[in-house]
């Protein structure tokens, strides 16, 4: 070989070693594009169905248990697998959404958990089935709800497939009593046959349902009456319930009083039953013996606006059953304000017993009835008092009688055992009659106050319903008239007026000649000091025995308070003190000696 050519290889091979290494010359200024995201797999066969490995069916929706009670719940199970029955993930399906639709789920019927719809990455989804009313109506077959679900892969298409779950027929559980309104407890009145006052019927409801409180049609129900002392009587004994699983019947009153209940039983089931509510058969009014009224009368108002006090009145009919409800009550004051009227509520379950009831408030304002001048050394008649204002209540209902016969009408068998009332007027005197310029209702707009208030036929006439006497039966007036009671407010005055007492001589008790102290205590009219007012003794000779702090009544005259002193052992005087002070903190005292 000759040199020239040696140089020239030579120089090749340097030419080759520079270009082809990485760190004689620097970086490449223009390097290679990043490799880019894999393309989607190619699926080839994803198969939707239940299960997987040996257990996979395709195109079956899993439903276990596929038959359920009406209560119970089922597992659904979708799942996504490839051709070994290996579940997949989303590398090869990518987000897979699950639809599933039903009668029952798309009527609201039936719920999924977590949802109808449900989006995710794996090849598995496991909701539950809850049945809500999906059943035969209460018609005693089983319901099949078919479930479809459809599957929409991003990579692997779509699959739409179903299954089927039967629910079955529910079993009813319970009767329950539908109460005619809100108040779950109150009772249904009725007026006695022909007497036009009250409703005298009633429609009594019952609902069949099943365990999961819904409702269960075509189940026959059987009636009964509970309690019956008179001739009350039932429409129908049986019913076949409703699609809203409602059964009924109707309660008739009889000429009877009556206190009755519903019974209903399943016919199927007569372990199942239920009872209604009282239904109580009356006059549907009130009558004058059994107007109560009541109320704490001496109110810290004689010096003072804005004192209330709450009145309260009660009224039953003859039969001493509450007055319907809504039974209305008229007030008038002859001073201070008074609520007008009141309507008749329940306390049902308080305790004390059912009763009605009404009240209203009374509040201490002018005017103020005046009196003559206290005498308060010697008591009062309390119509001369100042600041006693008469509250007349009144209400439509009927007199009283004595049901000498118990035959439950006022008949010749009752003789003359019942009391005339005359129009109802304001004893605003409290002298137990009616005088001149006295406030009266004037129920026969014949301009008078008359004491018998059947004046348009004569003569004295039972005023009520269910009468059958011969003679006293009202004709030209009415079965029925106003009732009343009245109660006396009394506007107390803060202060004590003048004490009395016979134990305490010229202003001195002698424990030698006894050691019972009894005082009186009026206010400055007379009349009874505030209520809740404390009365408080002190001595400072002697010893005192029991109680020696009293609180003052509610009560219409001046209240009496007694107190034992004793002698300590040695002849000595002191000093005794009584403090009254009222609920607005105004104090009286009355000092006296004390000699042992």
């Amino acid at each position: 070989m000759n040199r020239l050519l040696i140089a020239s290889l030579m120089c090749l091979t340097l030419v080759i070693t520079a270009c082809g290494g990485g760190g004689g010359f620097g970086e490449d200024p223009n390097p290679p594009e990043p490799p880019g995201p894999p393309e989607p797999p190619i699926v080839t066969d994803v198969r939707a169905g239940s299960g997987f490995g040996i257990n996979f069916q395709e195109n079956v929706l899993g439903i276990s248990p596929d038959a359920i009670e009406a209560t119970e719940s089922a597992q659904l199970e979708v799942t996504l697998v490839d051709e070994s029955g290996n579940l997949v993930s989303s590398v090869v399906t990518g987000e897979a959404a699950y639809n599933f639709s039903s009668n029952c789920l798309n009527s609201g019927k039936a719920t999924l958990d977590p949802n109808s719809t449900i989006v995710a990455d794996g090849g598995i989804v496991l909701p539950i089935y809850t049945p809500n009313g999906c059943s035969d109506g209460g018609l005693g077959v089983a319901t099949p709800d078919v479930i479809t679900v459809t599957v929409a892969t991003e990579f692997a298409g779509t699959f739409t497939f179903s299954g089927t779950v039967t629910v079955e027929a529910p079993t009813a559980t319970s009767v329950r009593y539908q109460a005619p309104t809100d108040d779950s407890t109150a009772p249904v009145f009725l007026g006695l046959a022909g007497t036009g006052l009250l409703p005298e019927q009633a429609l009594v409801q019952f609902k069949v349902v099943d365990e999961g409180g819904n409702d269960l049609v075509d189940k026959d129900v059987t009636f009964s009456l509970i309690g019956s002392s008179g001739d009350t009587s039932l429409t129908t004994f049986e019913d076949v319930s409703n699609a809203q699983g409602i059964v009924s019947t109707t309660v008739l009153a009889g000429t009877v009083h009556d206190n009755v209940t519903v019974k209903a039983v399943l016919s199927a089931t007569p372990t199942i039953s239920a009872q209604s509510n009282g239904v109580w058969i009356g006059t549907g009014l009130p009558h004058q013996d059994s107007f109560s009224i009541s109320t704490c009368e001496n109110i810290e108002g004689g010096q003072y606006d804005g004192t209330s006090e709450t009145i309260k009145v009660i009224l039953s009919d003859r039969f001493g059953n509450p007055a319907p409800a809504n039974t209305t009550v008229v007030f008038q004051a002859e001073g201070g304000q008074v609520e007008g009227a009141c309507s008749m509520d329940y306390a049902f379950n308080s305790g004390a017993g059912d009763f009605s009831f009404c009240e209203v408030a009374y509040t201490s304002a002018n005017p103020r009835p005046t009196g003559a001048e206290a005498d308060l050394v010697v008591p009062q008649a309390s119509e001369t008092r100042a600041n006693r204002a008469t509250v007349l209540a009144y209400s439509v209902g009927e007199e009283s009688y004595v049901d000498v016969n118990g035959s439950g009408t006022f008949d010749d068998g009752d003789g003359d055992q019942w009391t005339n009332l005359a129009e109802v007027y304001s004893d605003e005197n409290e002298n137990g009659q009616y005088d001149s310029g006295e406030r009266y209702v004037d129920g026969n707009s014949n301009g008078v106050q008359d004491s018998n208030n059947d004046a348009l036929e004569g003569a004295d006439k039972f005023n009520g319903v269910l009468c059958e006497d011969t003679v006293n039966c009202s004709t030209l007036s009415s079965s029925s008239t106003n009732i009343s009671a009245q109660v006396v407010m009394i506007h107390s005055e803060s202060f004590v007026g003048a004490w009395a007492s016979d134990e305490i001589i010229a202003g001195t008790f002698d424990t030698a000649l006894g050691t019972f102290l009894s005082v009186t205590i009026p206010d400055t009219n007379g009349n009874p000091m505030p209520a809740n007012s404390t009365v408080t003794l002190e001595v400072s000779n002697g010893s005192t025995f029991g109680a020696t702090e009293f609180v003052y009544p509610c009560t219409s005259e001046p209240a009496v308070f007694s107190f034992i002193i004793e002698p300590d052992g040695a002849t000595s005087s002191g000093n005794g003190q009584i403090v009254v002070t009222t609920p607005k903190g105004n104090a009286s005292t009355i000092n006296f000696a004390i000699d042992d």
